[in-house]
């Protein structure tokens, strides 16, 4: 009968560990798709940003898995015109980052956004006149506004105080919060 209790409490003990919501150290896990963060940036799209070198509307966002250090990869689409081509050219843009949570909020944002990479498409003729200043001015102009935009938001009675970890496992996002 002891072996019976014994076997019995491992597995409830095992089993707890495993289970979403607050921990016996008071942390919270939080279980989300990378959809839910596109979803979140498509009510704030599209988003015109003006500079120097022209003018950017960001069309879409997806996130994807990333690597370790930078669990997201976030690739922006957008058109960009400028003086140079006034009929507009598409391009993508791609990041590595990770999220950050505001308590007083309850939401959370893109944060870190590297560029990764910087693609134009549509009419190749028209590459040749993107400026060196566009191709430098963009990915950074870019990434502010996608750090501004709540890719998603919390229930009310969330209690988390600071997000903790990230970690993307295919379509899922598991964030830890304390």
């Amino acid at each position: 009968m002891k072996r019976f209790w014994l076997i019995f409490g491992m597995i409830f003990f095992m089993s707890g560990c495993a289970l979403q919501g607050p921990s016996l150290f008071g942390s919270q896990q939080k279980q989300l798709t990378l959809s839910d963060l596109d979803e979140g940036c498509k009510s704030a799209l599209p988003l015109t940003l003006k500079s120097n070198f022209g003018q950017v509307k960001i069309l879409a966002v997806v996130t994807q898995s990333g690597d370790e250090t930078n669990p997201l990869s976030v690739t922006a689409r957008f058109v960009m015109t400028s003086f140079e081509i006034p009929e507009g050219i598409e391009g993508l843009v791609r990041y590595r980052g990770t999220l950050r949570y505001d308590p007083s909020t309850k939401t959370l944002y893109f944060t870190n956004l590297q560029a990764s990479s910087l693609t134009f498409g549509g009419n190749p003729s028209l590459q040749e006149y993107v400026s060196a200043a566009a191709r430098r001015g963009l990915p950074p102009l870019v990434a502010q506004a996608l750090e501004s935009i709540p890719v998603y938001r919390m229930e009310d009675t969330f209690p988390a105080k600071a997000l903790q970890s990230v970690k993307v496992d295919k379509e899922n996002l598991l964030l830890e919060f304390r």
